[in-house]
């Protein structure tokens, strides 16, 4: 079954699509479903890491620890009332991060994910850099495969920065990009690279790359955009 509207605030609308806030926590489940289904099993990154239900569950934790915010938006599709995609926005600092820390996540899949998106984060210096306590985080970008090929994930990305410079508190926004497509979005939108990191410059002890099937030119890259 389709899930219900998630707002009555709508950001704006687009071809056949309503961008909805999501602001109420009986909605999260429909989040999470449609996280499972179309992100961690396509997304460059997650591909490399062996599925497990425990390793969904982990991540879910920073979904649930965030959502909170209401600061991210469903796209949905009018016409048949189903979510097309997602954009997972939330304001990060130091406090936040040692929370993520306090969240103990156990799973392999995690603890590599965690390592390769925390060497990125470091090396990327965006407190020292810009000399702020804090930022917001475009975290995850999630289009149905059935949507996918008409524009739908860099128009969320353009009412997702149409949002948040709506609130004058909100000076940086971040996003680390696994897929050369949505790296080729932002590069639309006016944003800089700080950091990369290769896939396979992470490895075990025996020299066997931590991410199944990565090949030599695959990377995350930490992006950056001053709003104001």
């Amino acid at each position: 079954m389709a899930p219900p509207p998630f707002s009555p605030t709508v950001l704006g609308r687009w071809k056949q699509f309503e961008f909805q806030m999501i602001t109420d926590p009986s909605q999260y489940p429909s989040v999470l479903e449609h996280l499972h289904n179309n992100f961690f099993r396509s997304t460059p990154l997650t591909q490399g890491l062996d599925y497990s239900k425990e390793y969904f569950d982990e991540f879910d934790k920073i979904y649930l620890t965030t959502l909170p915010q209401n600061l991210s938006f469903a796209a949905v599709d009018v016409e048949t009332n189903e979510i097309a995609g997602l954009r997972i926005t939330y304001v990060q600092d130091k406090e936040l991060e040692r929370t993520f820390e306090y969240l103990g996540f156990e799973t392999p899949q995690m603890k590599i994910m965690q390592k390769i998106m925390g060497t990125v984060n470091h090396n990327s210096k965006i407190y020292e850099t810009y000399g702020i306590d804090s930022f917001v985080n475009f975290y995850t970008a999630c289009v149905d495969p059935k949507y996918r090929g008409q524009g739908l994930a860099s128009e969320m990305y353009n009412q997702a920065l149409a949002f948040v410079r709506q609130r004058k508190d909100f000076h940086y926004v971040k996003s680390n990009l696994t897929s050369p497509y949505t790296r080729k979005i932002c590069h639309k939108f006016g944003f800089t690279e700080l950091a990369r990191v290769y896939y396979n410059d992470f490895r075990d002890e025996n020299g066997i790359p931590l991410l199944n099937g990565a090949t030599d030119d695959e990377f995350v890259a930490f992006m950056c955009l001053k709003l104001r």
